[in-house]
């Protein structure tokens, strides 16, 4: 149940939601930073208040707002150059390790250093310049604290340290422990490395601390079907499935296609009955169709399919499963579109 990032590896989009934030914080901080001695660890005893800015500019020297206002011009063409993707890589690492050589004490080059390097697989160097970026944080800097140990659990979901992502998933709690997805994807670690109790508590949290969000409800009673409380599990799955919105209750119907069908099926069934005019509807009725069609339901199957053309789904999206239910064929035998529909007929 883990939570994905980009093409290729288990990931979400977690850097990338707290990136913006954690940008903001970290030039916010600039000043701070600059002017301050290095900071040690977490433990460091809490400083005064921030200035305010005007008073910040005061601290400031001409020469010191110059040299800054250089640094943040080298992000920003490196920033540049991320945008243009794994093309720009190494101009960005170029950028980013002038900037820090500008200014060794300032977070925000080494964390975007980071995020480059992790793309290219160096996880190594990537968890020194994130743990870099953790010495250099304000102790109370607590949503940037929360980014940077979110980046680093993250990173080591994908090279399987489960333990290590554990760590950094309850740093991150540490921050902001309001943070509903921080507690389900502690969860799922937890999860992941068979401590289902505590797992099964993180879940719960979930639930109370963000009541909209549907999937919360229906993961936690998926779990509890699995510990034998059927009644309480299938209350749960019942309030998700009541309280979700069209796009929640899609998603979640996606997320689950592999991991449960069962529940996976109950999702769009209930999309279908709860929001006929759904704008994904041609692809509930398709998803629904190949769920069907894994547990040997051949004419519901082939029904769905029907269902899914008539809500006017894309033909090539349905070539393979149905020249598979259908003919038996690989997908190299599939028909242009307007044969897709003869074949429906």
């Amino acid at each position: 149940m883990a939570p994905k990032r980009a093409s290729g590896k288990t990931k979400i989009p977690w850097g990338t939601i707290y990136t913006v934030g954690f940008i903001a914080l970290a030039i916010g901080a600039a000043i701070f930073v600059a002017t301050e001695p290095a900071r040690p660890a977490k433990k460091a005893a809490a400083p005064e208040q921030a200035a305010p800015a005007s008073a910040r500019d005061e601290i400031m020297t001409q020469a010191d707002r110059e040299a800054f206002e250089k640094y943040e011009g080298i992000i920003k063409q490196a920033d540049q150059f991320v945008a243009n993707g794994p093309a720009g890589a190494e101009a960005a690492k170029t950028l980013y390790t002038a900037a820090i050589e500008l200014n060794a004490r300032h977070p925000l080059a080494y964390f975007n250093l980071a995020r480059v390097i992790e793309e290219e697989g160096n996880h190594t160097g990537a968890l020194g310049h994130y743990h870099t970026v953790l010495s250099l944080l304000h102790p109370q800097m607590a949503e940037g604290r929360k980014t940077v140990h979110t980046n680093i659990a993250l990173l080591h979901m994908n090279i399987n340290n489960i333990s290590g992502a554990i760590a950094h998933w309850k740093e991150a709690i540490d921050a902001d422990p309001r943070d509903a997805m921080l507690h389900f994807s502690l969860g799922n670690a937890l999860l992941t490395q068979g401590e289902h109790a505590d797992a099964l508590k993180e879940f719960k949290r979930c639930t109370e601390l963000d009541k909209k969000e549907a999937k919360y409800n229906v993961e936690y009673g998926r779990l509890l079907l699995t510990t034998g409380d059927e009644k309480l599990g299938r209350e749960q799955i019942a309030a998700g499935l009541k309280k979700g919105d069209e796009q929640q209750l899609f998603q979640l119907g996606m997320y689950l296609y592999k991991k449960d069908a069962a529940v996976a099926h109950e999702v769009f069934e209930t999309i279908l009955q709860r929001f006929p005019a759904h704008p994904a509807l041609g692809t509930v009725y398709y998803t629904l169709g190949q769920l069907l069609g894994q547990v040997g339901k051949a004419d519901e199957e082939k029904k769905l399919y029907e269902d899914a053309v008539a809500a006017n789904i894309f033909a090539s999206t349905l070539q393979r499963p149905m020249f598979r239910h259908r003919n038996n064929l690989e997908p190299a035998h599939a028909l242009p579109a307007a044969d897709v529909r003869t074949q429906l007929q």
